[in-house]
């Protein structure tokens, strides 16, 4: 028996586990430290191999636990409706880099941005390279500017440069216009700010 199949057998009710089951919130936070260190788990190579065990609200919960935060302290999804922001979270895409990978080159178009989960990036120009505009440590975001403005004018204004290895979350355009296709309401939140930038 493997540990999404225990965590499956735990019922949800109303999309949250009952609350007067200690285990849940036990098994959760094993889950979660399990995922972090990736110790317990040498079967699973890769992030959608562990999530694939699970129950899609197990899933959406914990996923929800490790990126929901940083998504949600971003001014640019600030008031969105939680069903979104799960939507949005579950869009990311995780990757990680080694020390001096480039992760965006300044002038290049740009349509994502991303999130710092674990290590940390240094902001530079390509003009000056040995001048470090920026540290952007674990919960920073970059590469926005990019992503929200209009086709055409998405061009990259910096680059950016792993410190150490990192952990990053990416996010895409096209993945957070398909979340926000049954949201006219922000969809037309994010075309303003799109519109201004």
């Amino acid at each position: 028996m493997n540990i999404g199949s225990v965590l499956n057998r735990l019922s949800p009710v109303k999309g949250k586990y009952r609350p007067i089951n200690i285990l849940v919130f036990v098994l959760i936070s094993f889950v979660k430290s399990c995922y972090s260190r990736h110790t317990h788990f040498p079967q699973f190579h890769r992030r959608e191999d562990f999530f694939s065990e699970l129950s899609p609200c197990l899933r959406n919960e914990l996923t929800m636990s490790l990126n929901g935060k940083t998504v949600k302290g971003l001014a640019l999804f600030a008031g969105f409706p939680e069903a979104l922001v799960v939507d949005i979270v579950n869009c990311l895409r995780f990757s990680i880099c080694l020390q001096y990978d480039v992760v965006m080159l300044e002038g290049q178009i740009g349509h994502s941005m991303f999130f710092v989960r674990a290590g940390s990036c240094q902001v530079i120009f390509l003009r000056d390279p040995s001048n470090i505009i920026a540290e952007l440590g674990v919960g920073s975001h970059f590469g926005e500017i990019a992503m929200v403005a209009p086709v055409g004018k998405n061009i990259r204004t910096s680059t950016v440069v792993t410190a150490e290895k990192c952990e990053l979350n990416e996010l895409c355009r096209p993945d957070l216009m398909m979340c926000l296709e049954n949201y006219p309401t922000e969809r037309m939140a994010f075309f303003d700010v799109s519109v201004q930038s």
